[in-house]
């Protein structure tokens, strides 16, 4: 098992341990950027590992001179609002935002594969939410803005995000020989070109609010999805099942780690 999380994280958990995984390799931040958050990680052995990375960048904003300062706050005593404020945004510098990669890990080293945009269709960078492996050659990976990846390290990955869908999605996962994905609220069957409602939805007993999808996984022929407002339920290709979570269960403080031991 691993765990990723902000900050450059990766763990491998064992029976026995917890320690970091190949530290002294893991991917660094560039310059221009202030940090790297590891997000999704799946792969088929140890030796071939997929991980989706945010590019958390360096922020321009800047302190105010004191001439600044004192010659907005004139600005302010005297009405003059908009003028002052156009002082305090100088300041802030070029807006930029978290931008995506995805990382692929062969045994040795940690090199970039996709460098995932707002569509294919889109200029603007964009960030990735999931991957899914459906074997050794088949990878995908979604994300915001209607990022749809498919392709593996060896021979590259296409973006095959179709114009106008701009939906941020969270979760894929192949579910009866159809590919599932998980928008950010609803779910859709995809066809490798256009996306369609999954139904039936869930029973209105059940749907008690606009869904918010967090994850779907398929184990054998059961679909598995995950929403942050309805809790877990189940599909056999059919109709729905709500699986309840103990209210003790619910209720449990996490304690933390257990304390890795010393060497």
């Amino acid at each position: 098992m691993f765990v990723t999380g902000y900050h450059s994280q990766l763990y491998r958990l064992t029976d026995i341990d917890i320690d970091w995984f190949r530290k002294e390799r893991l991917p660094q931040a560039p310059e221009t950027y202030d940090y790297l958050v590891f997000g999704d990680l799946n792969g088929i052995s140890e030796t071939s590992l997929y991980m989706n990375v945010k590019y958390s960048p360096t922020s321009t904003k800047r302190q105010l001179t004191e001439e600044e300062e004192e010659c907005a706050a004139e600005l302010f005593e005297l009405g003059k609002t908009d003028e002052a404020l156009a002082i305090h945004h100088a300041a802030e510098g070029q807006t930029r935002v978290l931008e995506g990669r995805l990382y692929h890990w062969n045994g040795q080293e940690w090199r970039i594969v996709a460098k995932p945009r707002s569509g294919k269709h889109y200029p603007e960078p964009e960030t990735l939410s999931d991957i899914f492996v459906e074997s050794r050659d088949k990878i995908w990976a979604v994300g915001g803005n209607g990022v749809i990846l498919f392709g593996n390290a060896e021979h590259g990955f296409q973006d095959i995000s179709f114009k106008g869908n701009d939906e941020n999605l969270r979760s894929i996962t192949k579910f009866k020989d159809r590919m599932v994905i998980a928008s950010d609220y609803a779910l859709h069957w995809f066809d490798g070109h256009l996306l369609s409602p999954l139904k039936p939805v869930l029973d209105p007993s059940i749907n008690r609010n606009i869904p918010n999808p967090l994850k779907v996984q398929a184990v054998d022929d059961v679909l598995y999805y995950f929403d942050t407002k309805h809790g877990v339920h189940t599909f056999d290709g059919e109709r729905w099942t709500e699986i309840e979570i103990p209210p003790e269960l619910l209720e449990r403080d996490f304690k933390g780690l257990r304390a890795a031991k010393t060497r």
